[in-house]
């Protein structure tokens, strides 16, 4: 990778992690709950991504991917302690059964690809659940003075 590549990937790798500390901050304090099911898969789609990058050798993708998936999975192991809620519902087996499937087509055809296009596929179904209403509505529910507004999405 040239030498600017690798400047512009460490950076997005830096900012990437700074993106994370607010939240992490405001878990620790007790501010912020992380929902443990949401996070967990979060962490096992970020993993699989990070891993099918650094085998196909993508530096500059991989880098970005694994302050992804460094600055992740520490917010799950936070919500193990400070969050809330199960850690697998039935939108979560749906979402790792997509991934086994990507992690055997990927171990069978030897290509990362079938993993990061199935990821992406999981990380639709993931967001397609019911997870961001209940945390819009604990929102509009509590202040939170220079973070958020009181106002609902539309």
């Amino acid at each position: 990778m040239p030498v600017p590549d690798f400047w512009l990937a460490a950076a997005s790798a830096v900012l990437s992690l700074f993106a994370f500390v607010p939240y992490a901050v405001d878990t620790i304090r007790g501010d912020a709950r992380p929902n443990r099911a949401s996070w967990l898969v979060w962490s096992v789609l970020s993993i699989v991504a990070f891993c099918a990058l650094l085998t196909k050798g993508v530096w500059a993708s991989t880098l970005f991917a694994g302050a992804q998936c460094l600055g992740t999975v520490s917010i799950f192991a936070l919500g193990l302690v400070r969050g809330y809620g199960r850690l697998v519902t039935a939108t979560e087996m749906v979402v790792f059964a997509i991934v086994a499937l990507a992690l055997a087509l990927w171990s069978i055809t030897e290509n990362p690809a079938w993993a990061l296009s199935l990821t992406i596929l999981a990380s639709a179904v993931g967001g397609s659940s019911p997870w961001p209403r209940p945390l819009w509505t604990r929102i509009a529910k509590r202040s939170c003075p220079g973070r958020c507004t009181r106002s609902r999405p539309t």
